[in-house]
């Protein structure tokens, strides 16, 4: 059952999967893109429970997590991606990414990029 909660979430959560050319080097990077951690899933969003699942399963299975800045870094030819690199990124910089979603980050050894809506910033609505 958790297996297939597990492949459901990331279909949910937008997973995109791709490989990038670099002459005789390439990288193969996941991404999960979630819009919303909340206490119990909802609509287009993530219960506490199957993000902190989500985190556990890739690092059972080897994955390694990278930002934004590790891949830059890649990409500019600096460094190199880890084995099996996962880069975890949130839509529109809601409370609970930080309230909810960074403890579990926390406890796995995760990093993650919250992508911010600039005009929001400030404001208790869109």
């Amino acid at each position: 059952m958790e297996l297939r909660l597990f492949g459901l979430s990331l279909i949910l959560c937008l997973a995109a999967f791709f490989t990038y050319p670099f002459s005789s080097r390439e990288a193969q990077l996941l991404i999960l893109a979630y819009h919303h951690v909340d206490g119990t899933g909802g609509e287009a969003t993530v219960s506490l429970s199957t993000f902190d699942s989500h985190l556990s399963a890739l690092t059972e299975n080897g994955f390694s997590f990278v930002g934004f800045d590790d891949v830059i870094s890649f990409v500019d030819g600096r460094s190199a991606l880890p084995e099996k690199p996962v880069c975890i990124v949130f839509d529109d910089g809601y409370l609970s990414n930080y309230s909810l979603a960074f403890p579990v980050l926390f406890k796995h050894g995760a990093k993650a990029t919250v992508c911010v809506i600039g005009s929001a910033v400030g404001h208790d609505r869109y």
